[in-house]
């Protein structure tokens, strides 16, 4: 299989999602899967050693970036797109995804309530 992961925050610190990311990219190449891993970059490497058999694709910020994602990943012809983290940055991956008309796969490993209240607090606002 093919896989097409993207990441925003790939490059700017070490959090958990960055690690999880890293590390399941790097334990599905290990299995034969190839896969490639896309993220925005002014020029900084991903916050965690990539494996080597994953092929980087790092994005120049602003203005067309998902739009050089979309056209690497119809070059690669990947079997689906993964993404991470469910913020306010999950249009990136749904235009990713709309632009390829790929499989989406969107991973999420925080609890419900982070989600709504950190994740989405500038967007989300419960009337009372």
């Amino acid at each position: 299989m093919k896989l097409f992961f993207y990441l925003r925050s790939l490059a700017v610190g070490k959090g958990g999602t960055e690690r999880v990311a890293t590390e399941l990219a790097g334990e599905m190449a290990s299995r034969g899967h190839t896969v490639f891993f896309a993220y925005p970059t002014d020029g900084e490497a991903p916050a965690y050693a990539m494996s080597e058999s994953v092929g980087t694709i790092p994005l120049p910020k602003g203005a067309g970036m998902i739009t050089t994602a979309s056209e690497m990943a119809k070059q690669l012809s990947p079997d689906t797109l993964v993404c991470f983290y469910a913020n306010p940055f999950i249009y990136e991956a749904v235009l990713l995804q709309s632009l390829t008309n790929l499989p989406l796969i969107l991973q999420e490993c925080s609890n419900p309530y982070r989600v709504v209240a950190d994740n989405w607090i500038q967007t989300y606002e419960p009337k009372e």
